[in-house]
């Protein structure tokens, strides 16, 4: 909405630009042909022309601090979407199912590698973003204009840091527990292969057949 007024502004001012061309074009007219007050006609005229430039100036400011609100509301709105997809994967992380049988252990650290991924993935667009915030704290940007209070921004980047770190902790948390089990039902395998083979060999040492 704000873009749209905007625009709608400079069309306006825009629409002037001829008459402003006219005005500088009569006078230059005029002081050819020797006009008797043609001091007080360029006086005028430059007048106009100064308010004009003026006016486009302020344009300009306008402008740029209305596409650096825009740029901070992208970046707060990008926020949004990594904490939102933080929680969906926090939810994968701490699931309470870390396999019932060596098979099944290794299934979930497959899908938890690809969780691992898409972690480091986020990770590059928490670095991302976090580095494009910075510049909205800087005083030299947009002539000192800041878009919001520094603070906001300082708070939603904090929050985004730590979330993510929390979700790092998880991921390390959770492939420690399902490498726990991994090797708790390998032993369980091993020790029923074992088990298998003792048995085998005590039937062939009780058949008697020493033949």
């Amino acid at each position: 909405a704000a873009a749209k007024k905007h625009e709608a502004i400079e069309t306006d001012i825009f629409a002037y630009e001829e008459r402003v061309t006219a005005v500088h074009q009569v006078a230059q007219e005029l002081e050819t042909e020797n006009y008797h007050d043609i001091v007080r006609i360029n006086a005028r005229k430059d007048n106009v022309l100064k308010l004009w430039t003026y006016l486009l100036e302020l344009l300009k400011g306008r402008r740029g601090r209305l596409e650096l609100s825009l740029q901070l509301q992208h970046s707060f709105q990008e926020m949004s979407y990594i904490l939102d997809s933080m929680e969906e994967l926090k939810l994968r992380l701490l699931s309470d199912d870390f396999g019932k049988h060596l098979m099944g252990v290794e299934d979930l650290l497959q899908k938890h590698s690809l969780v691992e991924a898409d972690i480091n993935v986020l990770g590059e667009r928490v670095k991302q973003v976090v580095q494009y915030s910075q510049r909205f704290l800087d005083d030299e940007v947009a002539d000192g204009y800041r878009p919001c209070d520094p603070s906001i921004i300082v708070e939603r980047v904090q929050n985004l840091e730590d979330g993510y770190a929390e979700l790092v902790k998880f991921a390390v948390e959770r492939r420690s527990r399902l490498e726990e089990s991994r090797l708790l039902w390998q032993f369980y395998w091993d020790m029923a292969d074992e088990e298998n083979w003792i048995k085998e060999m005590e039937n062939i040492l009780l058949q008697g057949d020493i033949g």
